[in-house]
């Protein structure tokens, strides 16, 4: 676990004592969403178990460290971290051209499981699949196209 002692501010705006912020090494940076080594600027006491801190990643964004204070050790723990920009994974251009709106339902499930809507995202990406497998069949088994224009998706399957 790493340690550093940073300087602050209250929230006031008065220089506040320096603490000791202690990482386990498994943060992410949120906007370039690589592993960061914390790099804390200062930090603001907004209440006594309310401190913030301004960090800094190696790709040059900053952001707002949430913490808790360990009151065994004195160290103030980073349990979060401000958002930045979502992951979003990259299709090849033939998928694109096959279902753009398998894409587009698969971004949106990227970002709800981001937010941490497991039961959101499990749903979003099954529907995802969906129309990818039914835009590739309507692009390339021209006999389907019918069938899925009238039926579920899973009913033209079965009859396959």
């Amino acid at each position: 676990m790493d340690t550093k002692n940073i300087g602050g501010f209250n929230m006031n705006g008065s220089p506040s004592s320096e603490i000791v912020i202690a990482t386990d090494g498994d943060l992410e940076c949120p906007f370039c969403h690589r592993g960061i080594e914390t790099q804390p600027l200062s930090y603001v006491r907004f209440t006594v178990d309310n401190v913030q801190l301004f960090l800094k990643c190696k790709c040059g964004q900053s952001f707002v460290g949430y913490t808790n204070q360990d009151n065994n050790t004195n160290r103030y723990n980073i349990t979060g971290l401000s958002k930045g920009k979502h992951k979003t994974k990259f299709f090849e251009k033939e998928i694109q051209e096959v279902s753009s709106t398998f894409v587009l339902t698969y971004g949106e499930s990227e970002f709800a499981e981001q937010e941490n809507l497991k039961q959101i995202c499990g749903a979003g990406y099954r529907r995802a699949f969906e129309f990818l497998i039914k835009d590739y069949l309507i692009k390339f088994k021209k006999k389907i196209k019918i069938l899925l224009k009238k039926n579920f998706l899973v009913i033209v399957l079965k009859k396959i």
